[in-house]
């Protein structure tokens, strides 16, 4: 990964990371400034964010499931000073995970997909149900707390 995005990454508040197919990018990222495309796959990115902070991505989900015993798709927290936490859920058009890092965001239940919303210029579909979303974004918060307490 390149250094202006793991900038962009660190100083911007990062809304989500989306694979993004276009023969030379391989992801999105979502931020408060607009997006930013790279030749990056999600993991990867995900995984140098992880890193950043002074933790593998294993070491950090492993963390999660001891914390809150979930076992499937758990949150991981990203940072300890900035509290930050991140969920996955499945995109809607590919086999992959986008990440959420921005839990401020709305549901909206589409035809045979949900829509997370951040602004009206930041939508992305997922492949789960209004409810698991749900349920992933309370696990996001309740690993916040159990973090600071």
């Amino acid at each position: 990964m390149c250094f202006e995005e793991m900038k962009i990454l660190k100083e911007h508040a990062c809304h989500a990371i989306a694979p993004y197919y276009n023969g030379m990018h391989s992801s999105i990222i979502y931020t408060d400034q607009g997006h930013v495309f790279s030749k990056e796959p999600v993991q990867k990115i995900i995984e140098n964010l992880c890193l950043e902070y002074g933790s593998t991505l294993l070491g950090r989900l492993h963390a999660s499931r001891e914390m809150l015993g979930y076992i499937k798709n758990p949150p991981i927290l990203i940072s300890e000073s900035l509290p930050r936490v991140a969920i996955q859920a499945p995109c809607y058009y590919t086999k992959e995970t986008i990440w959420i890092l921005d839990l401020n965001f709305k549901i909206k239940k589409c035809n045979s997909f949900s829509e997370i919303i951040f602004n009206p210029h930041v939508k992305l579909p997922i492949d789960l149900s209004l409810e698991a979303i749900r349920q992933r974004k309370l696990k996001g918060f309740e690993l916040l707390v159990k973090f600071m307490l």
